[in-house]
């Protein structure tokens, strides 16, 4: 029984000292960060108040002195995001609000650095000076608002130009864009009917050559297949015939008739190099 009541109080002693060293070290951190912070040494206190916030994470305090130590070393975002911590630990927490307030105006942040001091001011309205830069900085949110309105109407003048552009060139050239896909299609067809032409040609052209045509049957036999390669041969002419003369109208309707191609289409022949050129010339 004995033995163990001593162990108890050698445990509870060994705990007591432990917080203790850990509390004297936490104070020495904070007196070491304080003693830079008060001498202008930011870059100095720095590594002092990460010590002291991997030891304590909810003093307010801890965060706003570590922003003030990287809002003087340049570093603006991690600053803020220091002074948004403490506020947040801290909603009334005045001297946070107040030099976030600045950060974000060096970072161009007109309208957040307004909000700020206004909160600055609504929690001290004795705050003269963050009454002054309120009023300084909302002339930048007006300038600020102002030219987004100058940019969003100039963006909505360029969507309704490039519309206009856009409409006109589907209605000027539905029309030929129809027309060539129309001769494609029939240029197409004219070519599937010539290899079906060819190939029935050939094949008549191997039984020619290898049937025997005394014979009825046999005659017979080449006279269907001859028959047709001939009806073959008259759907490919009246295929091409009607696709060439598709094509052709496209080709006078672009250089000439301009029924369905607008007139910025043009045919040029250069009789030094002797080739054509059809030109596509888009006037808007």
């Amino acid at each position: 029984m004995k033995k163990t009541v001593i162990l108890i109080l050698v445990f509870l002693s060994a705990t007591c000292l432990y917080a203790e060293t850990k509390s004297l070290e936490y104070n020495l951190i904070i007196f070491r960060a304080g003693a830079k912070l008060d001498i202008g040494d930011y870059a100095g206190a720095l590594p002092f108040y990460n010590e002291a916030i991997d030891i304590e994470t909810n003093d307010a305090k801890l965060y706003y002195n570590r922003g003030l130590c990287k809002e003087n070393t340049e570093d603006l975002d991690g600053a803020i995001k220091d002074y948004s911590l403490a506020i947040k630990l801290n909603a009334k927490y005045e001297d946070a609000y107040f030099h976030r307030a600045k950060t974000y105006e060096r970072l161009g942040k007109a309208r957040l650095s307004y909000n700020d001091f206004t909160t600055v001011y609504s929690l001290n309205g004795s705050n003269k000076e963050a009454l002054i830069n309120r009023i300084r900085i909302y002339k930048k949110v007006k300038e600020e608002i102002e030219k987004e309105a100058l940019l969003q109407e100039q963006k909505r003048k360029n969507d309704e130009i490039e519309q206009r552009k856009r409409d006109k060139f589907f209605k000027q050239y539905t029309g030929s864009i129809i027309l060539v896909c129309v001769d494609l299609a029939l240029a197409g067809w004219g070519t599937y009917q010539y290899l079906d032409y060819k190939n029935t040609a050939d094949n008549y052209n191997i039984q020619y050559a290898q049937i025997d045509n005394t014979t009825p049957a046999n005659y017979y036999i080449l006279f269907s297949a001859h028959k047709t390669a001939l009806d073959k041969q008259n759907s490919f002419l009246i295929s091409s015939g009607i696709a060439g003369t598709a094509i052709l109208y496209t080709v006078l309707d672009a250089i000439f008739i301009h029924a369905v191609f607008p007139v910025d289409v043009a045919f040029n022949y250069n009789f030094n190099t002797q080739l054509t050129q059809l030109t596509l010339r888009k006037n808007f």
